[in-house]
């Protein structure tokens, strides 16, 4: 970790890969992002919250430490960087694909990709929350 940032706004940052730990059993599901302050060698990873397009208390790195995890197969970097957007989310689909854009139509279109075994995994898991309450 190379200092402590509090809060960064998404604006200035550019998407450069993603965490890895996955069951692949559970995909499609979201993953979170891992951010490059733009210009910088400052390297934002979760666990972190993301509120009013602001990312807070972000674990932060040097670009080298990212690299590092990339080589032990720990997170992924994408080819090429991209802007990080306000309010998306980020998923992984059945065939690996990452998939990254408004929170809203993303959701949507992870919901729609679910099969229908985890569909119905997903609704007894509800209805024991909902049992529990």
């Amino acid at each position: 970790m190379i200092e402590k940032i509090n809060s960064v706004s998404i604006s200035g940052l550019d998407v450069i890969g993603y965490a890895d730990k996955r069951n692949l059993g559970c995909i499609p599901d979201f993953t979170a992002p891992i951010f490059r302050v733009r210009g910088t060698d400052m390297v934002l990873s979760p666990p972190y919250k993301i509120e009013d397009d602001i990312v807070l208390r972000p674990i932060v790195d040097h670009i080298d430490e990212f690299r590092s995890m990339v080589n032990c197969h720990e997170v992924t970097a994408f080819e090429a960087p991209f802007p990080a957007l306000p309010d998306a989310a980020m998923w992984i689909d059945a065939e690996l694909k990452v998939h990254y854009g408004p929170r809203e139509s993303e959701g949507a279109a992870m919901k729609a990709a679910r099969t229908p075994e985890q569909r119905k995994a997903l609704e007894e898991l509800r209805a024991r929350k909902e049992q529990k309450a």
